[in-house]
């Protein structure tokens, strides 16, 4: 038994009656009302107030019906009396939880089942046979059913991180608008996809909620045959398929320079980076998406080395070392650089 369930117990129902009235009702000083009604010397103002039983209220839990219950307030808050009590305590015994946690809850309640009712939509059936596969739908339709594919291709787990392809966004949009694609609720933590703002507006992540799929006639596709031309090694692809390759790489590069940057602790510039994105395509014409990510490397790692040494500080700037990257690509675009990897024999 605790010392507060002790005092109660010496108190009684009517001890405790008293000393809430003498409590709320007279200015008598607190080390007079401790001595009067034999109370520890050392219970303060809280000590007191917590020996009164819960005020029962009139209001009911949404829940189950009982009546709510809340702490009495301590005399120090303007206006007390005995009739008040601290909002932040309102609960219900029978949930055993606070008025807030249990109408947070009931909110909670209200936003999934009204963001079931909207993501509840078949989608439509995907033929494999006679979709076109000569479009970015269809490749990353593909590579999503090769990646992600639960069920016998009935859902897509969440894609979780973005892809290089930088119009992959672009084309899962494509899809959705189709409903080829639609977001679902049938999964475990599926709600962390979701949102359902003040005014009843839906929304979902993209990257965030897994999708529903209806796929018929599946095969999976024969890679294309690597050929040899001109003494390289070359795989024949479609113009939706180049377009594909050549964003995903462009997708891959930047980010390779962002990580390098990052490493030198510099902020992206805009500017340079649109320049050194309308130059990929070119580059990779004549070089592979590595020979050029060691260039972009070997820039990056050449400021690296030199930050100890005292130059301009306009020098120490995602511009100047995104410059100096374009500056040594166009160098070996226009002198036809060898950076092939060199092995010996």
């Amino acid at each position: 038994m605790s010392k507060a369930e002790e005092i109660r117990a010496e108190l009684g129902a009517q001890g405790l009656e008293m000393l809430m009235d003498d409590y709320y009702a007279s200015d008598v000083p607190l080390k007079d009302l401790r001595e009067y009604h034999g109370l520890p010397s050392n219970y303060s103002d809280d000590g007191i107030v917590a020996l009164f039983p819960p005020m029962k209220l009139h209001e009911k839990c949404p829940v189950c019906g009982m009546s709510l219950i809340a702490n009495h307030i301590s005399r120090g808050v303007a206006d007390a009396t005995s009739g008040k009590y601290y909002t932040k305590t309102v609960r219900c015994s029978q949930c055993d939880k606070f008025l807030t946690e249990i109408e947070r809850e009931l909110e909670e309640e209200r936003v999934e089942i009204a963001l079931v009712e909207r993501f509840s939509k078949e989608p439509n059936v995907y033929d494999w046979k006679i979709q076109s596969k000569n479009s970015r739908e269809a490749i990353v339709f593909g590579s999503l059913l090769y990646e992600k594919s639960l069920m016998e291709h009935q859902y897509f787990a969440p894609i979780s991180a973005e892809p290089h392809y930088t119009d992959f966004l672009d084309s899962l949009k494509s899809l959705y608008a189709s409903s080829f694609i639609e977001p679902t609720y049938c999964f475990p933590d599926w709600r962390a996809g979701f949102e359902l703002d003040k005014e009843g507006k839906s929304s979902f992540w993209w990257y965030k909620v897994p999708f529903s799929v209806s796929v018929t006639n599946y095969s999976e596709e024969k890679p294309n045959a690597i050929k040899t031309v001109e003494e390289q090694d070359a795989v024949a692809l479609s113009e939706a398929e180049c377009d594909v390759w050549l964003k995903t790489c462009v997708g891959f590069l930047v980010k390779y320079l962002y990580h390098n940057l990052e490493d030198l602790g510099y902020e992206p510039s805009e500017k340079t980076e649109a320049e050194f994105v309308e130059l990929l395509p070119i580059l990779l014409r004549s070089y592979s998406p590595a020979q050029i990510a060691s260039q972009i490397w070997s820039v990056t790692a050449m400021i690296m080395k030199r930050e100890s040494e005292r130059y301009e500080s306009w020098k120490k700037t995602g511009a100047y070392a995104t410059g100096a990257v374009i500056n040594r690509l166009k160098k070996a675009l226009n002198e036809s650089w060898d950076v092939s990897v060199k092995t010996s024999a």
